[in-house]
C-alpha cells in the first residue's frame, strides 16, 4: 500500500490536461466515460464537482461528484492504469 500523501484538488487550468491525459486498461474503457467528456459536463452542470486525484505531486486518477440536496453523489471514478493496485482507489 502506498503512503504518499493523496488529496482530492479542484481540477484547473494548470492540471486540465494531466486528468484528461489519464488513461485506462483497453478492457476497462467501456465502463467509465472519458475524462475530457466528464469535464466538459462540468462545465454545464453547476453541481458537478471535478477533482484531481493527486499521490503527492502527480496525478494519478480523476473523480467527480454532484453536491446538491446536502449530499455528495461520486458518480466518477478512475485511477490512471500506470497507479492502478498501487492503493489510491
Amino acid at each position: 500500500m502506498n503512503t504518499e500523501d493523496i488529496r482530492l484538488v479542484a481540477v484547473t487550468r494548470a492540471n486540465r490536461a494531466l486528468v484528461a491525459a489519464l488513461e485506462l486498461a483497453p478492457e476497462q474503457r467501456d465502463f467509465v466515460a472519458g475524462n475530457s467528456e466528464s469535464l466538459e459536463e462540468a462545465e454545464t452542470d453547476e453541481d458537478a464537482r471535478p477533482r484531481a486525484i493527486m499521490a503527492g505531486t502527480r496525478v494519478v486518477g480523476f473523480l467527480m461528484y454532484d453536491a446538491s440536496d446536502n449530499e455528495a453523489l461520486v458518480y466518477r471514478f478512475m485511477i490512471d492504469r500506470a497507479h492502478q493496485g498501487k492503493g489510491y482507489g
